[in-house]
């Protein structure tokens, strides 16, 4: 039990490190899977000169959202057969080898309106604590979380609504006015 809890912790924070959209921030993986999409206060940085207005992370994916469209990565960890580590004097060590592969998607909605209102509704109760690099120190950032964001007039008369499904994942609809 405690070697599964161990490994657990590390892949928790193996795949917090692999996450390279995150500069000098410390951010949890949410305890409790609230599903929502976080208000980007400067805790993500910017996507080739894109900002990032919200994201959001459910189980293996994270999700980062722009005016143009939503930058999706997908990670996946697993273990290497025979990858037990020796110790000096030849006995198992409490690690495995682990291989993380992510892959990176990017959803430009073209011919779109290019700088649409990104609208979050739904507040979810409370909010998100990260901490920044600041010089020597850190400052605490707060997000709030939302159920919903909106597109507003994506197309003329189209909004794009992104929201968290029961089985998992994003979805989004396309609402006609």
């Amino acid at each position: 039990f405690v070697k599964s809890c161990l490994v657990l912790a590390c892949l928790t924070v193996l795949s917090l490190a692999v996450s390279a959209q995150q500069k000098n921030t410390f951010m949890a993986k949410d305890v409790f899977q609230m599903k929502v999409f976080l208000e980007n206060k400067g805790m993500v940085e910017d996507y080739k000169g894109e900002p990032i207005k919200y994201f959001a992370t459910v189980s293996n994916l994270n999700a980062w959202f722009t005016a143009k469209g939503v930058l999706y990565k997908i990670q996946s960890a697993a273990f290497e057969k025979g990858s037990e580590a020796k110790d000096e004097d030849g006995g198992d060590k409490d690690e495995k080898k682990v291989t993380v592969k992510s892959a990176l998607v990017s959803m430009n909605w073209i011919g779109a309106n290019p700088n649409p209102p990104i609208i979050a509704e739904q507040k979810a109760p409370g909010y998100h604590t990260f901490l920044q690099k600041n010089g020597n120190g850190y400052k605490t950032l707060k997000a709030e979380g939302y159920k919903t964001i909106t597109y507003k007039d994506l197309y003329p008369g189209i909004d794009a609504v992104y929201s968290f499904p029961d089985k998992g994942g994003i979805k989004y609809n396309l609402i006609v006015h």
